[in-house]
C-alpha cells in the first residue's frame, strides 16, 4: 500500500500552491521510478513541476474553473479578434511560487520531501523529531549557495496596511524581500542564472529528500505550513497533539485546534496529522529530538537515531494499491502491515472550499476536512 499527504504554501498568489496540489501526486504515480526508487522520483517531480510552470501557462487550466462561461467568451472573443496579430510570449510566473512539504508511506518505510518553510514533525513515544529542515536564506547551507549565486541576504518585509513592515525572517535583499524563503516551486525571477544549473540558483527547487524506516515507537506526523510553526515549537505541537488524543479527541479537532494556534502569525495555515498503527515494529532508540530546523541540513538529520535515513531503492512494486485511494484506508496486500490509522486535515482563514476526492467515488475520503485558502494547497491520496 502507498499513502500520499502534501502541503503546499503559496506566497504572491494562490495559482501555483493549488497546481501542486491538484498535480504533484498525480506526476509522481506516472514517473518510471514511481514503482523501485520512490526517492528518486519524488526529487525529479520537484524539477518537472518547476519545468511545466516555466515552460507554458497550460498549467493555469487546472487551477481556473473550465466551465466558466466568462472564461469561455474570453478565449473565444480572443480567437475571433486577435488571431491576426502575435501572440504574447509566456512569462513564467516571477515571484509566484509555493513551498511543497509532502510524505509518502510505502510498506514499512517513510520518505519526505520537502522544499521551503513547510515542516514536518514526527512523535515518537512523545518526543518532537522534524523531518525536514526549513529552507531560509540565513541558514549557514543555505547562504552559502545564495551567495555563491552573487545575491545579498538581508532582513525581509511583508506590507501591511500599505506599509512595508521589517519581519524577523531574512530574504533576498535584492528583491525587495519579497520572498524569504530560499527553495520553492515557481519564483522563476530568482531562478534566472544562466551560468548556473537548477540545483546552485540562488532560489531552488531541488528538494530535501528523507527515507527512514516506520518502527512501532512512532505514534503520528503533524505535517504543517510555516503558520503553525511560527507560534509553537515542535515539541508544543507535539504535546499538546499527545495529550489530546490521550483524552480521546479526534484527529480532526486537533488540526482545527492546531490551525487556531497557528493564526496570531498572520499567515494563512494547514495542518495534516497522520496517525500510525501501534505493532508493527519493533522501536528504535530514540536519539534526535527537537532540532533546530535552521541550523542544520538534511544530511544532519538522522529521526531514528539509526543509518537507515537514506534514499529509497528497494521499494516493492508489489505492494502496489490504487493511488487515489484514502490515506487511511486498511486495504493491503497479504503480509504487508498498514501503517496509517487515520489521516485529518484543517486549514484556516478558508475563503474557497476544495476537495481532494477519490476519483473512483467522487467523495473526500472518509474523515478528512478539507479546505484550502488563499494560497495554502494540500492533497492526500
Amino acid at each position: 500500500m502507498t499513502s500520499f499527504f502534501g502541503v503546499y504554501d503559496g506566497h504572491g498568489g494562490a495559482e501555483i500552491a493549488s497546481y501542486c496540489a491538484k498535480r504533484f501526486h498525480i506526476e509522481l504515480c506516472n514517473h518510471e521510478d514511481y514503482g523501485n526508487n520512490l526517492s528518486n522520483a519524488m526529487r525529479s517531480v520537484f524539477y518537472s513541476m518547476d519545468e511545466d510552470l516555466q515552460l507554458s501557462d497550460a498549467w493555469r487550466e487546472l487551477v481556473t474553473p473550465c466551465n466558466n462561461g466568462w472564461m469561455y467568451f474570453i478565449k473565444a472573443g480572443v480567437c475571433a479578434n486577435l488571431s491576426p496579430f502575435p501572440q504574447a510570449t509566456y512569462t513564467a510566473p516571477s515571484y509566484e511560487g509555493s513551498t511543497a512539504c509532502v510524505v509518502v508511506i510505502r510498506g514499512d518505510q517513510l520518505i519526505v520531501g520537502h522544499a521551503g518553510d513547510s515542516r514536518c514533525v514526527l512523535s515518537r513515544n512523545g518526543q518532537a523529531s522534524a523531518l525536514s529542515v526549513d529552507h531560509k536564506p540565513d541558514s549557514e547551507s543555505e547562504r552559502e549557495r545564495v551567495q555563491n549565486a552573487g545575491v545579498a541576504v538581508g532582513h525581509s518585509y511583508r506590507k501591511i496596511m500599505g506599509r512595508w513592515v521589517t519581519k524577523k525572517q531574512w530574504g533576498f535583499t535584492d528583491f525587495k524581500g519579497r520572498v524569504s524563503i530560499s527553495r520553492s516551486i515557481g519564483d522563476f525571477a530568482c531562478k534566472k542564472n544562466e551560468r548556473l544549473p537548477p540545483e546552485d540558483q540562488m532560489l531552488t527547487c531541488n528538494p530535501d529528500i528523507l527515507t527512514m524506516d516506520i518502527t512501532d515507537d512512532m505514534e503520528f506526523l503533524v505535517i504543517a505550513t510555516e503558520g503553525l510553526w511560527c507560534n509553537m515549537t515542535n515539541q508544543n505541537v507535539v504535546d499538546h497533539t499527545h495529550d489530546r488524543l490521550l483524552e480521546g479527541a479526534e484527529a480532526r479537532v486537533i488540526c482545527e485546534e492546531l490551525v487556531q494556534f497557528g493564526l496570531p502569525s498572520g499567515d494563512n495555515t494547514t495542518v495534516i496529522l497522520v496517525l500510525f498503527k501501534p505493532g508493527a515494529y519493533p522501536a528504535v532508540p530514540l536519539v534526535d529530538t527537537d532540532t533546530d530546523t535552521d541550523s542544520h541540513t538534511s544530511d544532519d538529520v538522522d529521526p531514528t537515531g539509526s543509518n537507515n535515513a537514506t534514499a529509497s531503492d528497494n521499494n516493492d512494486p508489489a505492494n502496489e494499491v490504487d493511488p487515489t485511494a484514502n490515506a487511511g484506508s486498511d486495504d493491503s496486500n497479504t503480509g504487508d502491515e498498514v501503517k496509517v490509522d487515520a489521516t485529518a486535515t484543517a486549514v484556516g482563514s478558508s475563503s474557497t472550499t476544495a476537495v481532494a476526492a477519490d476519483e473512483g467515488t467522487g467523495n473526500p475520503p472518509h474523515g478528512a476536512l478539507v479546505d484550502t485558502d488563499d494560497e495554502d494547497g494540500l492533497t492526500y491520496s
